[in-house]
């Protein structure tokens, strides 16, 4: 959902130590599945 707070883990420090809102979310299907791509912010950067 956006404006949701978001929690990454198992990338680098830098991006895990951060605080991240969601801004956009988007759903798809087609011939390879179904996926979800996320766009995040820094929080606070707005």
């Amino acid at each position: 959902m956006p404006e949701m707070p978001m929690m990454l883990s198992g990338w680098k420090p830098e991006i895990d130590g951060e605080e991240w809102l969601v801004t956009e979310v988007e759903d798809s299907l087609g011939e390879h599945g179904y996926g979800t791509r996320i766009r995040c912010e820094k929080r606070g950067t707005t």
